[in-house]
C-alpha cells in the first residue's frame, strides 16, 4: 500500500538543484495518471531550469517501479538510490542527476555529463527497458561519470582601422565623427579630393567619400557637423560661394548647399550651430540655428530647416551691417508637464548694451518666435560678456560681470522671468570663473533626499581666493552652492576641466551608479574629470557631489607625472568610460583606456601605436546600430586614421 500523502509542511526540503541534463523522455511524478503532461522524448541533451526540477522532485511519491536517481556532487563523488515508479507503455526509465553542493551552485555554467544514459534511448517496450534497468544495476554500471569542462574566458575586443583613406603614412584626420541614421559621418582627407565629407558603417566597403564638394585636391573643409531634424548640415567651402551651410543624408544626391546666404564667393561662415525645437508640441517644428554674416547685416543669428525659403534671418540683434555676434548657443528643455517653452540662450551685443544674455523662444497663444535681452546685468555699452552656458534640468546657469564682483556664477529661470547672480564666490571684484571651453560646467544628478530620487546639480570650478581653482556643486542657492573638496590643498587648485566638445551634452562625462526607476527615471550619477592634486600630477577623478565621494580613480601614471593630458578626452558608452591617457610607460604613451569608475575597471585598452609612439585617441562617436566605438588615432604607419573598438 503506498503512504498516505503528507501534507505540505512536513514533507522534508529537496534539494534545490542548479543544472540537469538528460537524455530521453522525462515523465512527470505526477499522483495519479503519469500519462498526464508528458513531454516526448528526443534524443540529444535537454536543460531544465532549477525551479522547474526542484518542482517536479518535491511531487516525487512512493515508487513502485524501477527507475534510478543520481545524486552527484562537485567534489566528484557520486550515490545512487533506487526509486521505484511504473513505466507506462513503450516509454523510457528516466534518470535524475541533482546538484547540492554547495560549490556546484556557484558553479552553474558547467554541465554534468551522463552518457551512459544513451544507452536506453534504443529500448522503447516495458519489458526491454525494465530488463536492460536490471541488467545494468546488477553490472553496477549506473554510476555517473563527471567531466568538468574547461573553463575559457572571452577574449577581449581588438581595436583594428576601419580603413587607410590616405594611402600610406600621410593621415586623413577624421574629425567631427558625428552618428546619423545608421552610419557615421565625419570629415576626412585623401590626396585626391582634399579634405571632404565621408561616411562609414565601419566596413572597409562601407566607408566612402559621400561628395567632392570642392572638385579637385583643394576640399571643402567640412566643419561644424550637426544633425537637426531630418538632415546633418556643415558649413563647407565648394570654391565657388564661399564657405556657406550645406546639409546631407548620407548620399550624393542628397548633399546640397542649402542656400548662399552671402552671395558671391565670400561665404557666410556659418557657425555655432545647433538643432533647437522652436515650437514643441503636437505638431514641433526642429530647425537648425545658427550665427552667419550675410553682408548686410553683419553676423547674427540664423536658421533653417534644410530649403532655401526657410533659411532665414531670426533677428537683426545689432541693426545695420554691424555684428551682433551670436555665440554659446544653449538650449534649455522644458520642464515636464510644463506649459514654458523651450529656449535657445546666446551672448550677443545690440551695439546698446554690449555683450549681454539673449534668448530666442516661441510666445504663447501664437507661439511667434520672439527674440529678447534677458537682462542687462551690466548696464551700459561694456556688458557682462556671459560665458560657459550650461542647461541644468530648465534653468540656465552661466558666468558673468556685472563690473562690481567680478566674473561670479548666475543662474536664470523661464518662469519667473528671473535671473541673478547666485553667490559672490572669490568677494569682490576678483573672478571666481574663468572663461574656456574646458572648464568645468556641467550638469549631473545626484541623490536627493531618498536614494531612489534624484535632482540636477550643476558641477563646476571656481576660485573662492583661498584654494584656488576647485570643484564646486549648486543647487542655484546661496547656501546650496558649496566647495566639494580641496583636491590640491592650498591656494595653488586642483583646476578641474571637462572635455572641449562642440555638443554640450557631450562635454562631461558622467556614469550611472544606481538604476533608473518608474519613479525616478534618472539614476544618481557621478562625474569624471581630469584634476591635479599636487601629488599624483594630472589624473582621472570622480565625484558624486560630497566630499567622501570625490577620489582619485587611478594614478595611471605613477608618481607626480601627469596620467592626463590637459582636459578629459573621451566618450562614455554602456555605462563604461573610453578616454585617452598615458600610463608613462616608454611602450604605451598616450593610448586608449576605459573605466568604470572604479580602480580596478580603469586599464589600458589597447596600444595601438606600439613602442615609444602615442597614438593619441580622439574624436569619439559610438554607433549603436553595430554597437562599435570610432575614433581617430595613429598607429605610426599609416597615420591618424578612422578606427573602430567592438563594445
Amino acid at each position: 500500500m503506498a503512504k498516505p500523502h503528507e501534507p505540505r509542511s512536513k514533507r522534508r526540503e529537496r534539494p534545490n538543484a542548479k543544472m540537469y541534463l538528460y537524455y530521453g523522455n522525462l515523465l512527470p511524478f505526477e499522483k495519479g495518471s503519469l500519462r498526464k503532461n508528458r513531454i516526448p522524448a528526443t534524443s540529444g541533451q535537454r536543460l531544465l531550469h532549477a525551479e522547474s526540477l526542484r518542482h517536479r522532485l518535491s511531487r516525487l511519491q512512493s515508487p513502485r517501479s524501477s527507475s534510478s536517481a543520481c545524486f552527484s556532487f562537485a567534489d566528484g563523488t557520486a550515490r545512487s538510490k533506487q526509486v521505484k515508479h511504473p513505466v507506462r507503455g513503450n516509454r523510457t526509465a528516466v534518470t535524475l542527476a541533482v546538484s547540492t553542493h554547495e560549490a556546484w551552485r556557484a558553479q552553474a555554467q558547467e554541465i554534468i555529463m551522463l552518457p551512459f544514459l544513451s544507452g536506453l534511448l534504443p529500448f522503447r517496450s516495458r519489458i526491454a527497458a525494465k530488463q536492460q534497468a536490471n541488467r545494468q544495476i546488477a553490472r553496477g554500471k549506473f554510476r555517473p561519470a563527471f567531466e568538468r569542462l574547461e573553463t575559457r574566458e572571452t577574449p577581449a575586443a581588438i581595436a583594428t582601422f576601419v580603413q587607410d583613406i590616405n594611402q600610406g603614412p600621410n593621415p586623413s584626420s577624421p574629425t567631427e565623427p558625428v552618428r546619423y541614421q545608421g552610419i557615421i559621418l565625419f570629415a576626412a582627407e585623401d590626396s585626391f579630393h582634399g579634405r571632404e565629407l565621408w561616411r562609414t558603417d565601419g566596413t572597409p566597403a562601407g566607408t566612402q567619400l559621400v561628395r567632392d564638394i570642392n572638385l579637385g585636391d583643394k576640399g571643402s573643409d567640412p566643419q561644424h557637423l550637426t544633425v537637426a531634424g531630418k538632415f546633418l548640415y556643415f558649413s563647407a567651402d565648394d570654391g565657388i560661394f564661399g564657405r556657406e551651410l550645406w546639409r546631407t543624408d548620407g548620399t550624393l544626391a542628397g548633399t546640397m548647399l542649402v542656400r548662399d546666404i552671402h552671395v558671391g564667393p565670400l561665404g557666410s561662415d556659418p557657425t555655432e550651430l545647433i538643432e533647437f525645437t522652436d515650437r514643441p508640441g503636437f505638431n514641433p517644428s526642429t530647425r537648425l540655428y545658427f550665427s552667419a554674416n550675410d553682408g548686410l547685416h553683419g553676423r547674427e543669428l540664423w536658421r533653417s530647416n534644410g530649403t532655401v525659403a526657410s533659411t532665414q534671418l531670426v533677428a537683426d540683434i545689432n541693426l545695420g551691417p554691424a555684428d551682433s555676434s551670436p555665440t554659446y548657443l544653449t538650449v534649455v528643455p522644458r520642464p515636464d508637464l510644463n506649459p514654458v517653452p523651450r529656449a535657445l540662450y546666446f551672448r550677443a551685443d545690440d551695439g546698446i548694451h554690449g555683450a549681454e544674455l539673449w534668448r530666442t523662444t516661441a510666445k504663447r497663444p501664437n507661439r511667434l518666435i520672439t527674440t529678447e535681452l534677458v537682462k542687462d546685468i551690466r548696464p551700459g555699452p561694456a556688458g557682462s560678456n556671459p560665458f560657459n552656458l550650461a542647461s541644468v534640468g530648465p534653468t540656465l546657469y552661466f558666468g558673468a560681470d556685472d563690473g562690481f564682483t567680478g566674473k561670479e556664477l548666475w543662474r536664470t529661470l523661464p518662469r519667473p522671468n528671473i535671473t541673478y547672480q547666485v553667490k559672490d564666490i572669490n568677494p569682490g571684484p576678483k573672478d571666481s570663473l574663468i572663461e574656456s571651453p574646458a572648464a568645468l560646467m556641467a550638469q549631473v544628478f545626484v541623490p536627493f533626499r531618498q536614494p531612489r530620487l534624484t535632482r540636477p546639480r550643476l558641477f563646476f570650478s571656481a576660485d573662492n581666493g583661498a584654494v584656488g581653482q576647485e570643484l564646486w556643486v549648486s543647487d542655484g542657492s546661496l547656501n546650496g552652492t558649496q566647495l566639494v573638496r580641496d583636491i590640491n590643498p592650498g591656494p595653488n587648485g586642483s583646476n578641474p576641466m571637462m572635455q572641449q566638445h562642440p555638443l554640450a551634452q557631450r562635454r562631461a562625462l558622467t556614469l550611472t551608479v544606481t538604476p533608473a526607476s518608474f519613479d525616478n527615471p534618472r539614476p544618481a550619477e557621478v562625474l569624471l574629470f581630469s584634476a591635479a592634486d599636487g601629488f599624483f600630477g594630472r589624473e582621472l577623478w570622480r565625484s558624486d557631489g560630497t566630499f567622501t565621494g570625490t577620489n582619485l580613480v587611478r594614478d595611471i601614471n605613477s608618481g607626480a607625472a601627469d596620467g592626463i593630458q590637459g582636459e578629459l578626452v573621451g566618450i562614455v558608452v554602456k555605462n563604461v568610460a573610453y578616454f585617452a591617457a598615458n600610463n608613462g610607460v616608454t611602450l604605451f604613451n598616450t593610448e586608449l583606456w576605459s573605466s568604470t569608475g572604479t580602480p580596478a575597471g580603469t586599464n589600458l585598452v589597447q596600444d595601438i601605436n606600439a613602442g615609444s609612439g602615442a597614438s593619441d585617441p580622439n574624436n569619439f562617436e559610438f554607433l549603436r546600430r553595430t554597437s562599435t566605438l570610432f575614433f581617430a588615432a595613429d598607429n605610426g604607419i599609416i597615420g591618424r586614421e578612422l578606427w573602430k573598438l567592438p563594445v
